[in-house]
């Protein structure tokens, strides 16, 4: 993949040249260090938190993984004071998941205004 770049927004996009790698490497640690496979991997998450960190100019502690996006969006909408600022701004153009939720916000009467994603240039 590393001549070609694809833009798609979704999780079935390219992986990258290192994905394979990573996969192997976190299937052998698990094998070999069974439970006590965690320190290694948030010893990893670490890593990737600084290297965001350097990328954002910004502190490793402020940097949040999660295991997809979905769950990065939930934890977001947790921590926002809905009930003081009941308004929430989306694109009509979210994926299912996230649509469902904020769909699921609004019959609580959260006001969820969609604009539309389409043309790009007036998004």
């Amino acid at each position: 993949m590393s001549e070609r770049v694809l833009l798609t927004g979704h999780s079935h996009q390219a992986w990258p040249d290192c994905g394979f790698e990573g996969q192997q490497r976190a299937w052998l640690d698990a094998a070999e260090l069974v439970d006590d496979m965690w320190e290694r991997a948030f010893a990893q998450a670490d890593l990737v938190r600084r290297g965001f960190a350097r990328l954002l100019d910004d502190a490793p502690q402020r940097i949040a993984l999660a295991a997809n996006t979905h769950e990065l969006v939930v934890r977001f909408l947790s921590a926002l004071p809905l009930r003081k600022r009941p308004r929430l701004v989306t694109t009509d153009g979210e994926f299912h998941t996230i649509r469902r939720q904020l769909d699921r916000l609004a019959e609580e009467g959260i006001e969820v205004v969609k604009v539309a994603a389409q043309p790009a240039a007036t998004l």
